[in-house]
């Protein structure tokens, strides 16, 4: 019988060793000094590489073990609200809400604790504050700002264009379509705008402004860059470059692209989240609009095809993808 006693604790503590605390009726977030929900719904423009960046912001102001996330990711914006009341429930004492859908609803529900939101396209025309710079609606963060003067300033450096078409989601805020459009009038060109709402209007987009337009440029929405493929394809056909804010689309064929840091776009909203957890009130903290750091990338091969001479200058400071 003792034989039989002493296997089965033994049994139990290598349950707990594989299983974790949690399997052994303890909870493994009960030591953490705060817990800090991270929402999200499904797959919108937010990367991981954004929710990672928030995490080791905040990590590296604590000992191993001090904060706890609780993560949950709707397949719905429906199932967004009762997320909100779990995260409640179980205590957070902070909302990281990633993209729009995620943070439109945090904030709505109006919760007890304060909301972080990261990767929104617009701030106010979401509703999530009515003043980005002094936030009123226990709720700061940061938007995604394209960085459109910059790529419209290196694509006038890279060849002469005196004429653009803008691919964008019109079933969105416009935000980014707008940015676009602003960069493009600081210029001499002049551009065309077509507004899409799925990768087959994008298609037909692109054959169209590719009869007319020395470039394309692609904003950064999904639905745009899930037809980045067949947008190049036409583009190649007429020898048009194409310009974006993805660098998953340079890479697929694009001349050449300048790019938000998800990983610092969450990072700043993750030392935003630290101030606030150690008595930095949420209103005094502005929205964060401008992008904390972008990159510029450039695709050799395809600018080769074009019969473009890359500047040395921009070759330099810029990362070399689909080559």
């Amino acid at each position: 019988m003792k034989r039989v006693f002493s296997v089965l604790c033994i049994l139990s503590l290598v349950t707990c060793m594989i299983f974790g605390l949690s399997a052994c009726g303890q909870d493994p977030l009960a030591n953490a000094k705060y817990k800090i929900g991270i929402l999200r719904c499904g797959s919108s423009s937010v990367s991981q590489d954004m929710i990672n960046g928030y995490k080791d912001a905040i990590n590296a102001h604590y000992e191993q073990g001090s904060i706890g996330y609780i993560e949950k990711n709707a397949s719905t914006p429906e199932q967004l609200e009762g997320m909100i009341r779990e995260l409640e429930s179980e205590g957070v004492a902070a909302i990281a809400a990633f993209g729009d859908d995620a943070a439109k609803a945090a904030v709505a529900k109006n919760p007890s604790v304060p909301v972080f939101f990261v990767g929104v396209s617009n701030a106010i025309t979401l509703g999530l504050t009515g003043n980005v710079e002094s936030p009123d609606k226990n709720a700061t963060g940061a938007q995604i700002s394209i960085p459109a003067y910059p790529l419209v300033k290196e694509s006038q450096n890279l060849t002469e264009i005196s004429s653009y078409g803008v691919i964008y989601y019109s079933a969105g805020t416009n935000q980014e379509a707008t940015d676009v459009i602003t960069a493009i009038s600081r210029t001499d060109a002049t551009f065309e705008l077509k507004g899409i709402t799925s990768p087959e209007e994008a298609l037909a987009a692109a054959k169209e402004l590719a009869e007319t337009q020395d470039a394309f440029v692609l904003t950064g929405e999904e639905t745009v860059n899930a037809a980045a493929d067949g947008i190049i394809a036409i583009a190649d056909e007429k020898r048009i470059p194409v310009f974006a804010f993805k660098e998953e689309t340079v890479a697929k064929g694009a001349v050449l692209g300048v790019t938000v840091s998800d990983y610092e776009l969450g990072k700043a909203v993750g030392e935003y989240t630290d101030q606030v957890l150690n008595g930095t009130a949420v209103n005094s903290l502005p929205v964060i609009t401008t992008a904390p750091a972008t990159q510029i990338c450039v695709n050799t091969a395809k600018a080769a095809q074009l019969g473009y001479t890359i500047p040395d200058e921009l070759l330099k400071n810029a990362k070399h993808v689909g080559q």
